[in-house]
């Protein structure tokens, strides 16, 4: 808890933002040999503007990340246009120049939750994992409580769904 609250990763994050920051959630990408990728988005699409109005996500390779295995992929730039996509779906992959950012375990990449990205599926016969911390200004409030409340409501673990109901994770 101490590593990603108070040390390097969230005053890099505080830096880069400029001014302290609060934890908003965090998750561990185990992507399973054939698993499938994720469609290109941006992270503020999801509804995170409600909380406060911009994130900053750091990737820490844990795996090296390859494009055969579906490493992160970015679109340079576009993250200064603000929200491209509408809340809720996916991007338009046409026309967006998805680049691939393979890393190597240890290695971190900053990026804000305007920045268009993607993965494709895990083509290898190996395990890939990477970790997201995602950070807000502590000005703008801490969320997290909320955040995680609000998610296992719309999108319970398996254990614990209805039956009758559908689920349905939009982006």
């Amino acid at each position: 808890d101490r590593v990603v609250r108070e040390g390097a990763l969230s005053r890099w994050t505080a830096a880069l933002m400029g001014g302290p920051v609060v934890l908003f959630k965090d998750k561990i990408d185990f992507k399973m040999p054939g698993a499938p990728g994720f469609k290109a988005h941006q992270d503020q699409q999801a509804g995170w503007g409600r909380y406060a109005p911009l994130f900053v996500t750091a990737l820490v390779t844990i795996d090296p990340a390859t494009v055969a295995n579906g490493c992160l992929e970015m679109v340079p730039g576009r993250h200064r246009e603000g929200l491209i996509g509408e809340e809720w779906n996916p991007l338009d992959e046409t026309g967006l120049a998805l680049q691939p950012v393979p890393t190597d375990p240890g290695d971190v990449i900053f990026f804000d939750s305007f920045a268009p990205h993607a993965s494709k599926p895990n083509f290898t016969d190996a395990k890939r994992r990477i970790l997201y911390l995602t950070y807000n200004l502590a000005s703008a409030g801490d969320h997290r409580a909320q955040y995680y409340a609000e998610k296992h409501a719309a999108f319970p673990p398996d254990i614990e769904r209805d039956a009758s109901t559908r689920y349905v994770f939009r982006v």
